[in-house]
Parts: structure tokens; sequence; C-alpha cells
């Protein structure tokens, strides 16, 4: 197998709006072209369960996508999402992981907080994503049209540590998208852009096909551990528990401290799932 990232027994499913935002992972990784549906196309190694799904255009719509992806994926499968953006102040050819997800114009949206495991190597910034294209940035963070869709629609079906994000910034105040694009351009710095933080890219996809095999390979939980058999769990709460524990064990996290802590605290069951 020729990806450096890899690790056997790994599932990972890529995303983006464009081709040209993943194309030098694609042409890198030896991807083949497995499937088109209306404007969606899939790539695919022939060796591994490494899938790159491309949208064909920006926006809410790449929804589509995720929940033909989701019917397919396994249950140790990674979905990230890599794509391009303006930005306040970050220089154009940055890659950045957003730390705060928010829709504009909408105020009674939730912010949404993406996990930053694995992308240490990355810039942190808030993120907005908006309806439409607007030639104007916004006074702080990154801005795109489908990040906040994607996450939010992924962060319903599948657990917040099987997410990831990065984007690259193409355009900023100072260098801002021209009127009338020029997309061989574009794909050039973009390619560039690729091969100057290929090492920090390689590292956090490498993170996620580590951790899609940890999980594939965890121990399963069949029964609840003792120490929490001595408090009265709802039907719901119980699976809850069930998937914590197998977590805590791949993670090598000391539930039962967690639990006599937060119990000390006298905070409520719900509370403490939450937490």
């Amino acid at each position: 197998m020729s990806i450096e990232f890899w690790n056997e027994g790994a599932s990972i499913v890529i995303y983006a709006a464009f081709e040209p935002e993943v194309a030098p992972l694609i042409a890198r990784c030896k991807l083949r072209r497995k499937a088109m549906t209306g404007q969606v196309t899939v790539y695919q190694h022939d060796e591994c369960d490494l899938k790159v799904v491309i949208n064909g255009e920006a926006g809410a719509s790449i929804l589509l996508p995720t929940g033909m992806s989701l019917v397919s994926a396994k249950q140790h499968t990674r979905h990230l999402l890599v794509g391009t953006s303006g930005h306040a102040s970050l220089p154009v050819g940055t890659w950045y992981h957003p730390s705060l997800l928010q829709l504009e114009g909408i105020d009674n949206a939730r912010r949404l907080y993406p996990s930053l495991d694995g992308a240490q190597d990355f810039v942190s910034s808030i993120h907005t994503t908006r309806s439409h294209f607007e030639p104007n940035y916004l006074a702080e963070g990154g801005i795109d049209l489908e990040t906040y869709h994607w996450f939010h629609g992924l962060s319903r079906q599948v657990h917040l540590d099987a997410l990831g994000i990065v984007r690259l910034v193409t355009d900023t105040p100072d260098q801002p998208m021209p009127a009338k694009a020029n997309f061989r351009l574009m794909a050039e710095q973009i390619t560039q852009a690729w091969s100057n933080a290929q090492k920090e890219i390689d590292n956090w996809l490498g993170f996620h096909a580590k951790r899609s095999a940890q999980w594939l390979s965890r121990k399963r939980v069949e029964e609840m551990p003792a120490f929490l058999e001595r408090f009265k769990w709802s039907q719901n709460q119980s699976l809850q528990l069930m998937r914590l524990v197998e977590r805590a064990d791949l993670l090598d996290f000391d539930l039962e401290a967690f639990f006599e802590q937060a119990f000390d605290e006298r905070v409520s069951r719900r509370d403490v799932l939450q937490k």
C-alpha cells in the first residue's frame, strides 16, 4: 500500500465542494473515479477504504453526498471536510482548522464546536457560513458556503470525534477573489498549497486513519461496568454509557475516577453524560 499516512483497517471519507480542492490528494493517492450520480463524483482507492466525495457545487447541497456516503459508511469511518475559504486576516495559502462554526444572519442558529483533535499543526479560527456568495468579508474569521451545513448534518448522525475539518485560505480583503475567476490559476495555487503543507496534512490524515483503525479493533463492552451498575440509568442512558466505556478504553481514560468526581459534585445523571 503506497499511502504514507494510512493505517491498516482504517475507513475515511473526504468531502469537498469542488474537485480542484482535493485534486492533489486524488492524484497522489491514485484514487479512481468509481461513480457519478448527478453532480456528485466519488473517487476510491483500489485497496484501502479511502474515498473522496465531490459535491460539484458549494452550499448546503453538500448534505446530498453526505447522506449518500452515510448509507455505506462503517461504524469506524472518519468523515473529513476539505475545502477553500475566504478569510478576514489569515494570509492566502494558510491552512486552518475551524474552532467555532456559525451561520451568518441567523441569530438563533446554534454555534458549533468541532473537535480540535489531530489538528494541532494548523492554526485555529472561527468560521462563518453564509447562504450565498458575496464579495465582502467579515470582520473576523473564515467564510464559505458549506462548512456549517456539513458539520451540523453529520454531527447528528455520527459522533463528533469522527469528524474533521481543514480549510485553505484562497482569498482575503487584500487579495480578493476576482470578479471573473481564473480557475486554472486557482487550481495551481491549491496544488502549491497542498505541496507546501503536505507534512501537516499527512499528520492530520494519519491521526484520523489511526483512530479509525483503533476503533475497529477496540474492545467491545458487553456488560455495564460494576462501578456504574449501582446507579439507575434509563435505557437510552445505558446505551450512551456503553459507547462512553468503549471510547474511554480506546483513549486510556479513567472513566471510573471521572464518574466518582462528577457525582461528588451532586450533578444529575443527565448532566454527567453531557460532560
